[in-house]
């Protein structure tokens, strides 16, 4: 679809309208929360508080959104791709049917988050917070890096790792239980339940 384009403009996110696509525009926080339908950003550059917003059906593309805090927020329909997410805060916020593909979002702070029905495909998580994370039903996150990603207080019942990437994992050993991985993984996990390998 079509929408009306805006180019190269500097704008509060409540100043945004649904279906609009927005282009090389710079997105700042609002002093309100926000609720945006159907619209598009497309290599945008997002900074500041956006907080307790909502999301619906919302594409950002080749956008820069890292540091940006989106704690306590919805997200349904959201599709992230290739886009920096470095440092954000996805603190307490709800994912319901979202897709990120191939962004970056080393130290994304995705903590006591709830994913529904989401995908995450070729993306870097080195170093994110994971904790008390809610998922439903299974995910998985292919070709994506987990290098030193903590996910302390998490049941991983319900995480499919097998096509993740890492050689190290913080985790609770009682919420391990469930978590599906690849064999060539097992190593990176032994450490977490106290078991020393001896050359």
């Amino acid at each position: 679809m079509d929408y009306p384009e805006i180019k190269r403009a500097t704008l509060r996110l409540d100043d945004c309208e649904n279906e609009h696509q927005y282009t090389d525009c710079t997105i700042t926080g609002s002093d309100t929360s926000v609720h945006l339908a159907a619209t598009e950003f497309v290599h945008c550059e997002f900074s500041g508080d956006f907080t307790a917003s909502e999301l619906l059906d919302v594409t950002i593309q080749r956008s820069n959104l890292a540091n940006s805090d989106w704690a306590r927020s919805t997200f349904s329909g959201v599709v992230w791709s290739g886009c920096r997410l470095t440092g954000s805060n996805l603190d307490a916020c709800r994912l319901i049917q979202c897709q990120m593909t191939e962004c970056t979002a080393k130290l994304l702070n995705l903590s006591e988050s709830s994913l529904e029905k989401c995908r995450f495909d070729h993306c870097d998580f080195s170093e994110a917070s994971m904790q008390a994370v809610r998922v439903k039903p299974i995910v998985g996150w292919p070709d994506c890096q987990f290098e030193a990603v903590s996910l302390q207080d998490t049941r991983l019942a319900k995480w499919d790792l097998s096509k993740a990437i890492f050689t190290n994992l913080i985790v609770s050993p009682e919420l391990l239980p469930g978590l599906t991985i690849a064999p060539w993984q097992a190593v990176a996990l032994i450490g977490n339940l106290g078991v020393n390998i001896r050359g």
